[in-house]
């Protein structure tokens, strides 16, 4: 095909110089329009995601794993994000630190666009309260006395008497309360007491303690009391966990013939600026035991 029908056909000029038997071919100078594509997505915007919670990491760098849709997802907690913890029947709860999460909660995270957590709204689930009947080491199945059967999880957080332990706490005649997952009999987390004096129903419940002092928002010193009110002769359990850290300071006491109770708490080490830590209460009786109830503090 010859040069110049090809080259005019798209629009080129073309022209011979006889002295160099140069052939010049030009356009216009327009250029075609670029082509157009849709805008890259905003990835510095806020969003809010909702899921299950499959991992809580507390320390230097805290951050937690939420799993939304099938997919896992790590958010980084700073210290100003804001937690909270509920009861999704009772909704009871409150002020809740980093440490006090567990994988199987509910959890609503509102984040800035530096995929950081602003605001993590974190649910449980209680099935059940009862005595215990068997307990199976073998596939880590506990059975109550009212039929009803739990299969722990290798990584359930267990408590004793408001104490943290391990799975020798699940014992035959003990009474235990067991956190699962939505929809299933797994448990992520389990209360034991020792040998109730009257065997509860799975509907019992029990109010959470109050908490007078310190009020919500103080600021106290490393050494203070916590003083509030239960139900006469309860057993009270006070925990106090920095909202990011993991160090925790219990106590434990037994409410008055009036309910009035109170413990002294000492801090290991003293922050060096106001930093905020989270003081929760439970209440332990006849083998039940309560939803927390809590304030955030400021530890000067």
């Amino acid at each position: 095909m010859p040069l110049r029908f090809i080259s005019e056909s798209l629009g080129a000029n073309v022209q011979w110089v006889e002295a160099s038997r140069i052939i010049l071919i030009g356009s216009s100078g327009a250029s075609p329009p670029p082509s157009t594509s849709p805008a890259p997505a905003q990835s510095g915007a806020a969003q809010t995601i909702t899921g299950r919670l499959v991992a809580v990491n507390t320390g230097n760098n805290p951050s937690i794993v939420v799993r939304s849709n099938g997919q896992d997802r790590t958010v980084a907690v700073v210290p100003g994000t804001v937690i909270f913890r509920y009861n999704s029947q009772s909704n009871a709860g409150g002020s809740a630190s980093l440490g006090s999460l567990q994988r199987g909660d509910r959890v609503s995270v509102e984040m800035n666009g530096q995929n950081e957590a602003t605001k993590i709204t974190a649910t449980y689930q209680v099935a059940a309260s009862g005595n215990i009947a068997t307990v199976n080491g073998s596939s880590h199945t506990v059975t109550l006395t009212n039929g009803q059967s739990f299969a722990v999880l290798p990584d359930a957080r267990i408590t004793l008497n408001g104490q943290a332990a391990d799975w020798t706490a699940l014992q035959n005649g003990r009474s235990a309360r067991f956190f699962v997952i939505e929809g299933t009999n797994q448990a992520y987390e389990v209360n034991v007491v020792e040998s109730a004096a009257q065997t509860p129903s799975p509907s019992s419940t029990l109010t959470a303690p109050t908490i007078a002092t310190p009020a919500n928002g103080a600021t106290v010193g490393s050494a203070f009391s916590v003083q509030g009110a239960a139900q006469p002769r309860a057993l009270v359990v006070v925990r106090t966990q920095s909202r990011l850290l993991g160090n925790i300071t219990q106590a434990q006491t037994t409410a008055d013939s009036s309910g009035r109770w109170k413990v002294d708490l000492n801090l290991p080490s003293v922050p060096l600026v106001a930093f905020p830590y989270v003081v929760s209460a439970v209440e332990i009786v006849n083998g039940v035991q309560s939803d927390p109830s809590s304030v955030e503090v400021s530890v000067d």
